[in-house]
């Protein structure tokens, strides 16, 4: 196969539930992906959790993102795997949905020697119907792909390539001393801030693609909000400054970074959308609640413009994001932390509810394009509470307000002309 050159971004596997994929969710990150001109599409490797999804999952996600891709980027698929035998036929199904290639760690359970992982992606390169990048991966496999052990299998027809994921730069060199000038052999970094010092020493891109993080706006409904957000999105937080004297709860956001609000100080906005714009620039998603405070968990509360700004000023996306919590499938506001239900009372319900559930559904992006911040936060508004099937609280308070100044504007000029 041709050499692929570029950035090759590692897919998040969306889900909708145990063993389901969201679909629709799928298709947007797709397209989402596509439009940011990447050379290329890696899926179920660490980043697409592939190990904790069911070969059923996996197979679904496989043939979902190769229909939607349709060739317009070569889609490569992991297929790393304790048994050989599930390596293969996964390889197999990702070769007559339309995938290019296939990627591989090494087997995770046992930790093979030098020799034993010769032979083993040897039978596996053997027994594969697509070609077989090697993947160097020691933090969760064990085991390193000692350089000697690489050059070895580079010489295999059917193995033509090697993403690094170790973070060892000496590694690395080592790597391209000894096949970067192999016209058939590519050499992928993983990590993002190794990318261009090691593309400038010869590599051939990075199966990575980091850029300026999202501003993440999502409904708020209790406490462990952020902690379901930060594991299908990885933020940081904005969040009232009392909460950095909370017990335990504290101390985490304090931990994780959290951008605390002074309310009380007008100034504190617009000093924290400076640091949010910061944060973002340098890659990192940082999540806000728009509505200010906690809701019912059934509907939006109006949403508050200014922490906007920080898109205005870093011209960063705006993620949209709803979270609908459930009781047997239906929408529920049991864990809602808002008026005076103690933070206790609400933890029991969380720890003891049986059948409790949690819906996370990642929206459109909304480009800042020059809008003002009142026009961003108009537009996420629409957005979620269409997605929830909710009313536009905050659509509806600014026409109200539109009506109030024109009825004032109306009464202004009656008053001037009786004069």
């Amino acid at each position: 196969m041709k050499t692929i050159k570029g950035i090759i971004p590692p897919m998040i596997t969306p889900l909708k539930g145990d063993d389901q994929i969201d679909r629709e969710g799928t298709v947007r990150l797709t397209e989402h992906i596509l439009a940011g001109g990447v050379h290329a599409l890696f899926l179920l490797g660490t980043t697409g959790e592939a190990q904790s999804l069911s070969y059923k999952c996996r197979y679904d996600f496989v043939e979902l993102v190769c229909r939607q891709v349709a060739g317009r980027v070569p889609v490569l698929v992991g297929v790393t795997d304790t048994s050989l035998d599930e390596s293969v036929k996964l390889a197999a199904h990702a070769a007559k949905c339309g995938a290019v290639a296939v990627v591989a760690a090494a087997p995770y359970y046992f930790a093979p020697s030098q020799q034993e992982l010769i032979e083993y992606y040897t039978a596996l390169a053997d027994a594969l119907p697509l070609p077989l990048f090697l993947y160097n991966m020691p933090s969760h496999v064990k085991v390193f792909l000692e350089p000697a052990t690489v050059k070895t299998l580079a010489e295999h027809p059917n193995i033509v390539g090697l993403k690094d994921s170790s973070a060892n730069m000496t590694y690395f060199q080592t790597l391209l001393y000894h096949l970067g000038d192999r016209e058939d052999f590519a050499l992928y970094v993983g990590p993002e801030e190794l990318t261009g010092e090691s593309v400038v020493m010869g590599a051939d891109g990075g199966v990575n693609g980091e850029g300026p993080g999202y501003m993440v706006c999502a409904n708020h409904v209790s406490f462990i909000d952020i902690f379901i957000l930060d594991a299908v999105l990885p933020c940081r937080f904005v969040a009232k400054k009392e909460i950095a004297s909370w017990p335990v709860f504290g101390f985490i956001a304090r931990g994780t970074g959290t951008l605390f609000i002074a309310r009380s100080r007008k100034r504190a906005v617009l000093e924290i959308a400076d640091a949010m714009a910061g944060a973002i620039n340098e890659g990192t998603n940082v999540l806000f609640f728009p509505e200010g405070t906690t809701g019912n968990g059934l509907e939006l509360l109006p949403f508050h413009p200014n922490l906007f700004e920080a898109a205005v000023r870093s011209g960063a996306q705006i993620l949209p994001v709803t979270l609908r919590y459930t009781l047997d499938g239906k929408p529920s506001g049991l864990v809602s932390y808002a008026g005076d239900v103690a933070l206790f009372t609400v933890l029991k319900r969380i720890l003891f509810t049986p059948g409790l559930g949690v819906e996370v559904t990642l929206l459109d992006p909304i480009s800042v394009d020059g809008k003002t911040r009142q026009a961003l936060c108009l537009e996420a508004s629409a957005l979620m509470s269409g997605a929830l099937g909710v009313s536009d609280v905050t659509a509806e308070r600014e026409e109200a307000r539109r009506r109030r100044l024109q009825a004032m504007s109306e009464t202004k000029v009656e008053a001037e002309k009786t004069v």
